[in-house]
C-alpha cells in the first residue's frame, strides 16, 4: 500500500473496541447491563458513520451533533419505555449511553476533521490515528477536572452555570422514562422548524437562540451581525484572518472561565461574586472588542 493508504490494523480496532464495550459493561459505575451496550453500539456504529460523512461534506462546525445525541436519547429512552425498563436506574442508563454516544459522535467528527485535513496535505492516516489514539488521554482528564471544577463553584444547571444542552437532555431523558414529556411542545417545535425552512430560516441558528439563554444567545448574534457586515466589505482571505482571531476570543474565554472556577473553588473570590464595573461601562467594553475585531478582519492582519 502507498503511504498515504496505510491505517491502523483493523484487529487492533476490533480489540480495543472491545476492551471499551467490557469495561462499561464491567465498571460498576456504569449501570448497563448486556441489552443497553447492544444498543449503544448499534446506534453509536450507525450516528458515528453519518457525523463522518457529515463533517466530510459540510466541516465539524455545521456538523449537528446536538441533534444526533438528542435523537440517540429518544430512541433509547423510547426503547427503555417499550421493554417496562422505567426504574430509576434505567433513566441513569439512558443519560450514560447519552454520555458516550456523545463522546463517540464528537471524536469522530473531529478525527474525520483531521484526516480530510491531512488527505489534502498527503499526510499518512496511520500516524494521524495513533497521534488521535494519544491525544486523546490529556484531554480526558482535563475535561473531567474542569467539570468537577465547574460543579463544585456553581453547580451544573444552577443560575450561575445553566448548561442549556445538558438540561435538555435531561429533561428529555427524564420526559420520556416516566412519561411526562409535553409531547404536545414537542410537536408544536417541530411545526416551528418547519415553518421556519419553509420561509428559507436557517433552522439550526433559530432553535440556538430559542432555546439558549440570552447571556449566551446575545453574543452569538452580535458576532454574526459583525461577521455580516464584515462579509460585505472584505475579501475572503481577509474574513478567514477574523475567524482565526475570533477563535482566539473564544478559546481565550473557555480559559478564563475554568481559571474564574478554580479560584471560586479555592476561595480566593466567592461563587456568586459579580463583576464590579458599571453594566454600561462593560457593554461599551464589549462594543470596542466588535470594533476591534472588524478593524483586524478588515485589514487582514489578526494574529
Amino acid at each position: 500500500l502507498a503511504r498515504t493508504d496505510r491505517d491502523i490494523p483493523m484487529p487492533f480496532l476490533i480489540i480495543g473496541s472491545s476492551l471499551v464495550i467490557l469495561f462499561l459493561w464491567l465498571f460498576p459505575g456504569f449501570p448497563m447491563n448486556i441489552l443497553t451496550i447492544l444498543l449503544l453500539v448499534i446506534l453509536g456504529f450507525f450516528f458515528v458513520a453519518v457525523t463522518s460523512i457529515t463533517v466530510g461534506l459540510v466541516g465539524s462546525t455545521s456538523n449537528p451533533t446536538s441533534g444526533m445525541i438528542i435523537t440517540i436519547l429518544l430512541i433509547t429512552c423510547i426503547i427503555f419505555v417499550s421493554l417496562g425498563w422505567t426504574e430509576r436506574i434505567y433513566l441513569i442508563a439512558a443519560i450514560t449511553m447519552g454520555c458516550v454516544a456523545s463522546v463517540a459522535v464528537c471524536l469522530a467528527g473531529t478525527t474525520s476533521q483531521d484526516l480530510k485535513t491531512g488527505y489534502i496535505l498527503g499526510a499518512t492516516p496511520r500516524s494521524q490515528q495513533i497521534a488521535e489514539l494519544l491525544g486523546l488521554l490529556l484531554p480526558a482528564a482535563a475535561i473531567g477536572g474542569t467539570l468537577y471544577l465547574l460543579n463544585k463553584a456553581y453547580g451544573l444547571g444552577s443560575a450561575q452555570m445553566p448548561a442549556p444542552q445538558a438540561s435538555l437532555m435531561a429533561m428529555i431523558a427524564k420526559g420520556v422514562i416516566t412519561g411526562q414529556l409535553p409531547f404536545t411542545l414537542v410537536v408544536a417545535g417541530l411545526l416551528l422548524g418547519f415553518a421556519a425552512h419553509m420561509m428559507h430560516v436557517s433552522v439550526l441558528p433559530f432553535a440556538i437562540g430559542l432555546y439558549l439563554p440570552l447571556s449566551l444567545s446575545t453574543g452569538i448574534m452580535a458576532g454574526g451581525l459583525v461577521h455580516a457586515l464584515i462579509q460585505r466589505t472584505s475579501t475572503p482571505e481577509k474574513i478567514q484572518q477574523g475567524v482565526l482571531a475570533a477563535s482566539g476570543l473564544v478559546a481565550g474565554d473557555a480559559c478564563m472561565g475554568v481559571i474564574i472556577a478554580l479560584l471560586a473553588v479555592l476561595g480566593v473570590i466567592p461563587a456568586s461574586k459579580t463583576g464590579m464595573l458599571n453594566d454600561f461601562f462593560s457593554l461599551g467594553l464589549y462594543a470596542l472588542l466588535a470594533v476591534g475585531l472588524s478593524y483586524l478582519a478588515r485589514r487582514g492582519t489578526a494574529k
